[in-house]
């Protein structure tokens, strides 16, 4: 192994999460001076920090977390980047035509928006988002996960009803096809790098819909 890089944000009381989703709380259980060990209570949602979205997220008979396939966890990436997107822009085939591989290429996409840079702000709400042409060429190529840096593949709605048929077409394209979904990396402009291998391995939660991940980006000797 040559090279590694973090591509997962920290979980930590005050981060960003998605309207309606849980209130983040870490908090200390256990002490050192008072129980002679430290433990963490952890309060989160199963789509807090950088997440897997399973298919069961939002496909009423899609596979839950325990049952995903490990290999769809990790595979060769191909990393496109748009950067400098205006908010809430809708990408497009257009966008990103020239920079995706050929089917059979690569098993993951990894979009590099620098969005996260935006973390902690307001403006991190109004984020780029999939169109659903991209998506359903992601399924035409034959990819098996699909990582952005960014809070939602799909819009995120900051007023009135939260999930319509609409606001989760991508999602409905990219998991109704078995597709992983993660979102909320970051630093995916340090992956310079030819060949990048990705892993996202989730916790085993028995018929959850996502889970945190620790994401990272692999170069090998």
């Amino acid at each position: 192994m040559k090279k590694i890089v973090d591509l997962s944000v920290s979980l930590e009381n005050g981060m960003m999460y998605y309207p309606g989703d849980p209130v983040p709380e870490i908090s200390p259980a256990l002490t050192l001076e008072k129980d002679g060990c430290r433990v963490t209570q952890l309060h989160i949602g199963s789509h807090t920090g950088t997440h897997i979205d399973a298919p069961s997220h939002f496909v009423k008979e899609g596979k839950t977390m325990e049952e995903i396939e490990l290999l769809k966890c990790m595979g060769r990436a191909a990393v496109v980047t748009l950067t400098n997107l205006a908010p809430c822009h809708k990408i497009t085939l257009e966008d990103i035509r020239e920079q995706l591989p050929k089917a059979g290429e690569v098993q993951v996409i990894l979009l590099h928006t620098e969005w996260t840079e935006k973390y902690g702000t307001e403006e991190f709400l109004q984020h780029p988002y999939l169109s659903k042409e991209v998506a359903e060429m992601f399924v035409s190529l034959g990819i098996q996960a699909v990582g952005v840096d960014m809070l939602n593949v799909d819009h995120t709605c900051q007023e009135g009803e939260l999930y319509t048929e609409n606001s989760t077409e991508v999602h409905q394209v990219l998991l109704g096809n078995e597709i992983i979904i993660v979102e909320n990396l970051t630093n995916i402009g340090a992956v310079d790098f030819e060949n990048p291998y990705v892993m996202f391995v989730p916790l085993k939660i028995s018929g959850a819909d996502g889970s945190p991940v620790r994401a990272v980006a692999v170069e090998f000797e």
